[in-house]
């Protein structure tokens, strides 16, 4: 072999040697991923399955399990109970954990048209069906349902705890579009009717949208996470939520 061809040889090994070694840390990340994730949110043997009816008739499901205070966990707008089990195995130490999943989400039924005063009503549903008061955690978008409830239920939220509520409160961040609610029921009807004369939607495209357009985060950032994350496919089918509900 010529002189020449020696630098592009050794170029090609080096290249094959780091494709090998990301291809082993892709296959232990989502070894490790799946591993923890089935553990987490494996179902507690001694949860108590329960489902109540709220005031339009959907039926909300939840676990029940621990005893002391009662406390509500109220998951964001991509997530069931599932995302929430293992706060809620630690929480089960001190006190009474219902862990349920939103209307349209899991098991819970879901009935239309949305309306925010409707899932107030899921979370007074559940602390009439547990003793008449109680603690109310809320993620995300739940965290502004937790607010909502506790505004509205006259005393029968006795305490919050919120993490990570989506308000943008300076200009840190462009804020939220106006129409991003439209823009995502454009995105649901789109891919449901599959019109041959306008652009396909794929059913990915609306987490997209929210994760770009809602949350700010880069679509760099985004393309890795659809490639990357084992849970993506099951945010999307959760994508309903997003284009259905304005939390």
């Amino acid at each position: 072999m010529s002189e020449a061809h020696r630098p592009r040889r050794t170029l090609r090994r080096i290249g094959a040697v780091l494709t090998g070694l990301l291809a082993i840390l892709v296959i232990l990340y989502l070894s490790f991923y799946i591993v923890a994730n089935r553990a987490l949110n494996r179902t507690d043997i001694d949860a108590k399955q329960k489902t109540v009816t709220s005031k339009d008739g959907t039926l909300v499901a939840f676990e029940q399990t621990g005893a002391g205070p009662v406390v509500i966990l109220v998951t964001g707008a991509l997530a069931d109970r599932s995302g929430t089990r293992w706060l809620a195995k630690h929480l089960a130490e001190h006190f009474t954990v219902i862990n349920y999943d939103r209307r349209g989400r899991g098991k819970s039924t879901d009935t239309q048209p949305y309306a925010v005063e409707r899932e107030v009503e899921d979370i007074e549903a559940l602390i009439d069906a547990t003793g008449g008061s109680a603690f109310v955690f809320g993620v995300s978008s739940g965290a502004v349902l937790a607010l909502e409830a506790a505004s509205e239920l006259e005393g029968k939220v006795q305490k919050l705890f919120l993490y990570e509520p989506p308000f943008i409160v300076d200009d840190s961040r462009p804020p939220m579009p106006n129409d991003l609610g439209n823009q995502l029921g454009a995105i649901r009807t789109a891919a449901w009717l599959r019109p041959s004369t306008e652009r396909y939607w794929h059913p990915s495209d609306a987490v997209k949208l929210f994760f770009t357009k809602g949350m700010g985060i880069p679509p760099l950032a985004v393309t890795m996470m659809r490639l990357l994350m084992p849970g993506w496919s099951t945010m999307v089918k959760k994508r309903f939520a997003l284009t259905s509900y304005h939390y």
